[in-house]
């Protein structure tokens, strides 16, 4: 089909299908940064989790004193990654479910939350949110 044969709806339905496309990607980039992110506060986590061992060991008074605030910090952190890979799975679950053009909601409700983000899930949550609002790509989705 040639471009002049063409209705401005299969226009606009290509130029939706592209939009998704490139939201999916967008998340998927998103999420493996974030997942990078991630990873830091895990390391910082284990560090807790050995200071708390090296603290056992030292025993008396001294070694109460290190595994507190040894177990403080691994709990914090380890609080942080438990949320940040629950953030990243939530964000990757968008971007497949925006490639497929399934589950609307969830996508809205992701795209809300990336706004928190800032700044590049304030980017990305943004686009999602003017393409998911226009009327052709709810209909693609229901």
């Amino acid at each position: 089909m040639t471009r002049e044969a063409m209705t401005p709806d299969d226009v606009q339905a290509i130029r939706d299908s592209e939009h998704l496309n490139i939201l999916s990607i967008a998340n998927i980039v998103l999420a493996c940064i974030w997942g990078f992110a991630v990873i830091f506060p895990g390391i910082y986590a284990l560090m807790g989790l050995v200071g708390m061992a090296v603290g056992a060991g030292l025993g008396g008074g001294e070694g109460t004193g290190i595994m507190v605030v040894s177990g403080m910090f691994s709990l914090v952190f380890g609080i942080f990654a438990i949320v940040g890979a629950a953030v990243v799975t939530v964000v990757a679950m968008s971007a497949h479910r925006l490639h497929h053009r399934r589950h609307y909601d969830f996508c809205f409700f992701v795209a809300i939350l990336q706004c928190i983000m800032v700044p590049l899930g304030t980017v990305v949550g943004v686009f999602t949110l003017i393409v998911l609002n226009r009327p052709t790509v709810k209909a693609i989705f229901h």
